[in-house]
Parts: structure tokens; C-alpha cells; sequence
């Protein structure tokens, strides 16, 4: 429960993160069923900023694609384990990979993340982002990086896939599914997906100098969000929390506790974890396994941006959700600004 009290010490908390990692504008909240939220912001300089301040999210995106690929699996409109080429045959090895496999990424899907081409791409032309034929084109290649099921391989383009496959099934673009599924059931009115430069104009200011070529600019003027292949959401720190609170409540109903389940089942992941011992990928959820409460979430970052949000899942108590916003692109400070809370909320 988030007491007077508690409130108080995840603040000193906030704020002795923000000393010790030097964060920038940074926006914190934690979240717990049936007790009044926690939530603050700090800015350096004396720069102005709220708690009602919106970041861009990057990959935390994700676990609403896979909120929404839930949904659809519950009315009975796709099958988890059926293939992909069932309902988009035409996208490249379409009829090797199911739903659960791009869910989890172990379709063996190729990623653009590293690639020359994208980072060439977007920095050259940062206004100016590929279509999604040109997502595919230049990443898919001829091969599976690995056998479906059997590797966890991360895979951005496997989360286009599932954009895609969402909206063949709806009729309704990305943006618009996303608003009437889970923004205006949850009154995320801070929260939408962004589709243009001119919708960037309204996030917290945050420089890159990435795509600046060593110079900062300014990421809202420069950054066109149709970069992130499978769509951006831009929110709230509050508002991310309660979107993963409510994940993880069942009365909430945004999706049933037999496809919370789902999700929560983990695949390793061998690649090392600054903060997880024993770390593995559901259906859009990092996790860890812990015998304090098992941990599931997700970060994201990108030009400007970073965010993590995590759930401590205590089959004995309420969950307990934390999520931190900044507006630099260290994934490892938002990550870490987290985990300091969420220890603060174990303790209590």
C-alpha cells in the first residue's frame, strides 16, 4: 500500500537517484491497486517540467502491441500458435513463424537495429523515415537468423509484423486500436501513438547528438517517429504505470488471467542483464524470476528518449508498478532509477 509515508520515502529516493546517475529531465511514478499513486519530475536548471510532462516511449510499445494481440487471440480472431502466413502470407517467411514466436522473439526474425543502412538512414534523413516495405526489404533478407522457437533473437521487425497483423484483423490503424482498447478504457489521456513530426512538438524537450552528427538537436523538429517500425507511443510516466498495473490487475479486464499467463511465461535470455539474475522474454515482457516477487516490464530508447517500467508480481500481495521516464537516451539510467524504486517499495 502507498501510504503518506511511503510517498515520502520513494521521493528521497527520486532524489537521490537523480544526484547520483546526473540524470537530465526525468519523470517517475509507481502505481499500486487501490491506494493513491506516487509521481514526480525534476529538471535540471531549474527547467521547467511536470509530472504531466509526455516522453517518448520506444519499446515499451510493445507490451501494449502485445496487450492488443491478446485481446484478439481471446475473441477467437488469431490462434498464439498459428502461423503467421494465416492472416499476412505475403510478408517474407510468413509460413514458418507463428504468433507466440514473433511474441516472444523466437521466430528468428532479422533486426534493423544494427544495421548501417538504418543508422545511415536515420541519420542523413531523420525527417524522413522508410515505409514499412522498406523495413522489410532492407531487413529480411533471405534467412531466419535462427530455427523458430528455439532462440530468443531480438527482433524489432517482428513487432512491425505484429502492428501489421493487428490492424489487418481490426481495420483500424495502429494509433486508433491502441486509443479504443486500451487509452480510453484506462482514461489515458496523456498517452497516443505518434505518427508525424508535428505530433513530437508537444513531448519535453530532449537533444540528440546523435542525429546531429556530434551537434545537439532538437529531437521533437528533427525526429519523425515513423522511424520505430512497429509504432511509438508517447505518454506519461503516470500514465505508463497505470497501463501496466492495470495489465496485471484482473479487474481491470483488459485482458484475461489465462492470457496474463501467456505472457508471463518466460524464455531465457542468455545475453547478460545488469539488474536480473535469471532473465527471460514472455509475450511482450522482460522478466526475472526472483523469489521476492518475480519482476516483469519492459525499457526503451532511442533518439532523445529513454523509459523503463517494471511490475513486481507478489502472488501474496498487489502488484506493484514502477516506471521512470528521461529525456536522455541512457536506457541504464531510466533502468536503474527503477530498480532503486522498486527496492525502496519492497521494503516497505
Amino acid at each position: 500500500m502507498i501510504t503518506e509515508s511511503t510517498q515520502s520515502h520513494f521521493q528521497s529516493q527520486f532524489d537521490l537517484s537523480i544526484y547520483l546517475r546526473r540524470a537530465g529531465g526525468a519523470s517517475a511514478a509507481v502505481v499500486s491497486r487501490g491506494t493513491a499513486p506516487w509521481s514526480a519530475a525534476w529538471a535540471p536548471n531549474d527547467e521547467p517540467i511536470s509530472p504531466g510532462d509526455r516522453f517518448l516511449t520506444y519499446s515499451l510499445t510493445k507490451t501494449f502491441i502485445a496487450c492488443i494481440i491478446m485481446q484478439l487471440v481471446e475473441q477467437g480472431s488469431i490462434d498464439l500458435d498459428g502461423l503467421l502466413g494465416m492472416w499476412l502470407p505475403e510478408l517474407p517467411f510468413a509460413h514458418q513463424i507463428t504468433i507466440r514466436q514473433i511474441l516472444n522473439h523466437t521466430s528468428g526474425l532479422p533486426d534493423y537495429g544494427g544495421m548501417e543502412a538504418y543508422q545511415q538512414s536515420l541519420k542523413q534523413c531523420p525527417a524522413d523515415p522508410w515505409t514499412d516495405e522498406d523495413f522489410i526489404s532492407y531487413t529480411c533478407g533471405y534467412r531466419l537468423r535462427s530455427t523458430p522457437g528455439t532462440m530468443f533473437k531480438y527482433s524489432n521487425i517482428g513487432y512491425l509484423y505484429l502492428r501489421l497483423l493487428l490492424e489487418a484483423v481490426t481495420g483500424l490503424k495502429f494509433a486508433d486500436a491502441a486509443r479504443e482498447r486500451i487509452f480510453h478504457p484506462l482514461a489515458l489521456r496523456s498517452t497516443s501513438v505518434h505518427t508525424n513530426l508535428q505530433e513530437q512538438l508537444n513531448l519535453l524537450p530532449s537533444w540528440s547528438r546523435y542525429l546531429g552528427h556530434g551537434e545537439p538537436v532538437d529531437v521533437r523538429e528533427t525526429y519523425h517517429p515513423g522511424w520505430v517500425s512497429h509504432g511509438v507511443i508517447a505518454s506519461t510516466a503516470l500514465d505508463v504505470a497505470t497501463f501496466y498495473s492495470a495489465l496485471f490487475s484482473p479487474d481491470e479486464s483488459l485482458i484475461s488471467i489465462d492470457s496474463l499467463t501467456e505472457m508471463k511465461e518466460l524464455h531465457p535470455v542468455k545475453e547478460p542483464h545488469r539488474y536480473f539474475r535469471n532473465a527471460g522474454y514472455g509475450l511482450g515482457l522482460m522478466g526475472d524470476q526472483r523469489h521476492t516477487g518475480n519482476l516483469y516490464g519492459h525499457t526503451g530508447s532511442g533518439p532523445g528518449y529513454a523509459a523503463a517500467a517494471y511490475v513486481i508480481d507478489d502472488p501474496f500481495d498487489d502488484p506493484i508498478t514502477a516506471v521512470v521516464l528521461v529525456n536522455t537516451e541512457s536506457v541504464d539510467m531510466a533502468e536503474g532509477m527503477v530498480q532503486d524504486l522498486l527496492n525502496i517499495a519492497r521494503d516497505i
